[in-house]
């Protein structure tokens, strides 16, 4: 008999062999604490504990907590909120500290599955029966408010706080997390549990050794648009487009001036030339000259604006986007970094939902949120940035 651990679904089955055929019966899960299943729940992939095929795939309002080997008790909880409402940070913010108040001291209750945005619009705000959360967005306006806030305590008169409560993206649901020193170690173990960087700083050996240009691993590509020396005006129309459309995407930064490293090898540039019937457009790699991408517009592509705008949206798509061919070209170079890794993953697992999926944007994250250990999956592009802050 073969015991097999599905980590996600936080099941148990006995893979029995009889002749060929094989047979998994699950057994004992369900009085199970879940906080048993968390190592394997870090250190598994998917190709050895593969989920069920009936597993729901994740919506992007959805949360998974993930407990700490030692739980944080009652008092402890209550002695950490009392010190935030009294503090200086939240003391013109009532709404907020009622906010504050009523989503921790419900799930301390054991009522966690009833702080959704009509309960607390109710409760909270004062709103009435025929409030709808979904067409109003006060409870998630007031949340995001309240992140801020405490994100802004935390940095100053709570930074010495043992345990910080922190209200996870997409949820309303209070997570509570020790800090420094009072961190279990259990816990402090399960991060020796994470793959080494790889991409810019990663050697075959698995020993860190300096790229060509040392990046932070929260970089990103950057890109310069330049425009020839005498640029007519579909040029000017087509790198305003590219600006415009470029601004929007989460994996790339737009610089306004050459890096003065030749080193740089997140450095890339879009070159725009008028012709007198045409435009080209080139994209190319700084630090090697490598071209990337070329292309020419026809002038009966250039009748209007729209026609112009429309070109530029279809080259940034193709260049630009975490599945264009500036990451492709970065990954082929193995110059990703832990941000660049951790947008690619999480958005292939918005994609597809698979269970294979979220163990790498698991681990992703993981990686770039390091020395901190996120509660849930992030699910928004912009979510995973902020790990990295």
């Amino acid at each position: 008999m073969v015991v097999k651990i599905y980590p996600k679904t936080y099941r148990i089955y006995a893979s029995l062999q009889a002749g060929r055929s094989s047979f998994d019966i699950p057994i004992c899960h369900d009085f199970l604490p879940k906080a048993l299943f968390l190592p394997f729940a870090l250190s598994a992939r998917a190709r050895d504990y593969p989920a069920p095929a009936t597993r729901p795939r994740l919506k992007r309002s959805e949360t998974i907590p993930m407990k700490h080997f030692r739980p944080i008790d009652r008092d402890e909880v209550g002695d950490c909120l009392s010190k935030i409402l009294q503090s200086r940070t939240f003391a013109r913010s009532g709404r907020l500290r009622a906010f504050l108040k009523f989503i921790v001291e419900t799930e301390q209750l054991g009522l966690a599955r009833k702080l959704k945005g009509y309960t607390i619009g109710l409760d909270v705000f004062g709103r009435d029966s025929t409030f709808e959360s979904g067409g109003d967005p006060l409870v998630r306006v007031q949340a995001g408010k309240l992140r801020r806030l405490l994100g802004r305590y935390y940095a100053d008169e709570g930074r010495e706080d043992p345990i910080h409560i922190r209200i996870p993206l997409g949820a309303y649901i209070p997570v509570y997390e020790r800090q420094g020193a009072d961190l279990p170690t259990s816990e402090t173990g399960l991060r020796d549990l994470l793959p080494p960087p790889s991409g810019l700083y990663a050697s075959p050996a698995g020993q860190q050794s300096p790229p060509q240009h040392r990046h932070s691993q929260a970089a990103l590509p950057s890109l310069l648009v330049t425009l020839s020396a005498k640029p007519a005006r579909q040029a000017r129309i087509y790198a305003n487009a590219i600006l415009l459309a470029a601004e929007q995407l989460p994996g790339i930064r737009l610089v306004s001036s050459l890096s003065s490293d030749t080193r740089d090898v997140l450095a890339f540039a879009v070159l725009i030339e008028a012709h007198e019937t045409s435009l080209s457009v080139s994209l190319q790699h700084q630090s090697t000259g490598e071209v990337i991408d070329i292309r020419t517009i026809a002038a009966t592509s250039m009748d209007t604006t729209d026609q112009l705008a429309g070109q530029a949206n279809q080259f940034v798509a193709r260049t630009m986007t975490l599945a264009g061919l500036i990451y492709r070209y970065c990954r082929s170079k193995g110059l990703t970094t832990l941000l660049m890794d951790g947008l690619q993953a999480t958005y292939d697992y918005r994609l597809d939902g698979s269970e294979a999926s979220y163990q790498r944007a698991r681990f992703s994250q993981l990686r770039l949120a390091h020395p901190k250990t996120p509660a849930e999956i992030v699910t928004s592009l912009a979510g995973v940035r902020d790990l990295a802050r």
